[in-house]
């Protein structure tokens, strides 16, 4: 049997995908939020705050600040942070004026697990489309977490990714009725701006970016991990469970920073969460070893390199064959005793970088007859 993805026998390495201050920008998106300021917003930017490049909303004043652009067919992705019984909305095609709710549709961004909030109907918990389709519960972090959250807007089809759940998956060419019995004129507005309806409580944001689509654009849902024919999928598009993280100087399974995460169906490395690398070199283990196999993976270098990490770290991953049981592997050991395959991307002074090199950390390997 063949397998898709990587084992004990086989450990991701982590090195260095992500710059500290927040995400590349994907192909195809442009930021909304620059970090700094609210250029490109409109409406209640008194009821708004920036703060070390985390944009809040001011729970004394609040109110509805929008895209100063109108918005048709789109996919838009940000962090958000709630606190406790935190409670806004994010308003997607909406006119400037007016209650979103009703002339738009908002999706609810709430504390779902808030005291306030325990007999509302299922369609005013986080992520739903108020009043009209409920979200599936379950797959927001602990209060003071950032969440990862992906909205699609294309035609009628709206979609909501929480953390890598699917969580609204709604076509509202089918609605015929909203569940709370009111009208919603706005439900099916082909353009509009997008924004934050700010309800008197804090809530914070960072990495806002969006892509304009067509409206027959084409997705996959990021869950899809459907592997070719013949092999088995070792990573399940939706969490770590099947995973063991192992960072230098740190216990096993003591994932520092959040290094090791899934989001939007995709397995990251992100470093974020630091300040300084401190030599954190990271490997992420299956949980049984394999011993013949062929292997196949998908992979991406986006950012830049973590602030205090090597040199040659730069656009540098790979994957560890025939690696020690991480259970064995000391608190600070860097890497595990492996035969690693490298990932590499060439550099911007064009000298030649052949990915795919071996190396051998703690191994001999003999070639010909030579060492």
């Amino acid at each position: 049997m063949k397998h898709l993805l990587t084992a004990c026998a086989v450990a991701l390495t982590g090195v260095l995908f992500l710059r500290a201050d927040g995400p590349a920008l994907e192909e195809g998106f442009v930021s909304l939020f620059n970090g700094k300021d609210l250029t490109g917003w409109v409406g209640a930017t008194d009821g708004y705050k920036v703060e070390d490049g985390v944009l809040y909303c001011d729970p004394k004043k609040g109110g509805k600040l929008m895209t100063a652009k109108a918005y048709d067919n789109f996919i838009l992705r940000f962090d958000f942070l709630l606190y406790t019984n935190s409670n806004n909305g994010l308003g997607i095609r909406a006119p400037l004026q007016g209650d979103a709710a009703y002339n738009a549709m908002e999706l609810q961004i709430l504390d779902d697990s808030g005291s306030q909030y325990t007999k509302l109907q299922p369609y005013q918990y986080h992520g739903s489309i108020y009043g009209v389709v409920p979200a599936k519960r379950g797959f927001q972090k602990k209060v003071g977490q950032w969440n990862v959250q992906e909205v699609r807007a294309i035609g009628s089809k709206i979609t909501v990714i929480l953390n890598g759940e699917v969580i609204v998956d709604a076509d509202l060419a089918t609605v015929k009725e909203t569940l709370d019995k009111k009208a919603h004129p706005g439900l099916h507005n082909p353009k509009g701006h997008i924004g934050w309806l700010g309800h008197g409580t804090r809530v914070d944001w960072r990495n806002i970016r969006i892509k304009e689509v067509p409206a027959d654009y084409p997705v996959v849902k990021p869950t899809d991990n459907t592997p070719p024919a013949g092999c088995t999928a070792l990573f399940n598009g939706k969490d770590l469970d099947d995973w063991i993280v192992k960072l230098n100087h740190h216990a096993l399974n003591e994932n520092y920073g959040d290094t090791f995460r899934v989001e939007d169906g995709l397995l990251k490395v992100r470093y974020d969460q630091y300040g300084e690398f401190g030599d954190r070199f990271g490997h992420l283990y299956y949980k049984r070893p394999f011993s013949h196999y062929r292997l196949a993976v998908e992979y991406r270098f986006v950012g830049s390199l973590q602030r205090g990490a090597p040199g040659y770290a730069v656009l540098n991953s790979g994957v560890m064959f025939h690696a020690q049981d991480p259970r064995t592997i000391l608190l600070d050991q860097n890497w595990p005793i492996a035969v690693e395959l490298q990932f590499l991307a060439g550099l911007p002074d064009g000298k030649p970088r052949p990915t795919g090199c071996v190396c051998t950390p703690g191994t001999h390997v003999v070639h010909n007859g030579k060492l």
